[in-house]
């Protein structure tokens, strides 16, 4: 699988990166699907929500293109990075098909039509999976992490409800 990330402020965050999309790959996705998928990240300020994940409409869906909204938490771009790596696992196998039919957003979730204006977004069948998965691929590849520094101080509080940042009083 080949891995390209624009945007991350410095190297050993790319890497991070790179390191984690491999590690969610290979949670979700066969290993005859991997060496043929390319995943560009591009990590941008102008972003409306957390992530977004696309494909070329005409190609096989082999390519995706990722983007991910800054956050001031690295942590909280992983777990993006995690629900979005699990709407390419959804589109590389075939689980959903997003298509533009008649004036109507489509998707078709395994052998089932949405039809996206009514379906509200928290009742999306692919989103669903995508929150249920997020954490525990996270969880995991925290647990494999050991090289980088800066999340060994959060991953100890990944699961707690206060900000470890949080003064106590």
């Amino acid at each position: 699988m080949v891995v390209t990330v624009r945007g991350a402020k410095d190297r050993i965050f790319t890497q991070v990166i790179k390191q984690a999309a491999n590690s969610f790959a290979n949670k979700l996705l066969t290993s005859r699907m991997i060496p043929s998928i390319r995943i560009h990240i591009n990590i941008t300020d102008q972003l409306d929500g957390g992530g977004f994940c696309s494909t070329l409409d005409d190609a096989p869906h082999r390519e995706f293109f990722i983007e991910l909204a800054r956050t001031h938490y690295r942590l909280d771009l992983i777990k993006t990075l995690a629900h979005e790596m699990v709407h390419v696992k959804q589109i590389a196998r075939g689980n959903v098909k997003f298509s533009y039919y008649n004036k109507y957003n489509i998707a078709k979730w395994y052998d089932t039509f949405y039809d996206m204006e009514i379906v509200d977004y928290w009742d999306q069948p692919w989103e669903i999976e995508a929150y249920g998965l997020e954490n525990s691929l996270v969880a995991k590849f925290l647990a494999e992490t050991t090289n980088y520094r800066y999340f060994r101080q959060r991953k100890r509080d990944w699961f707690a409800r206060e900000s470890p940042r949080k003064s106590k009083e």
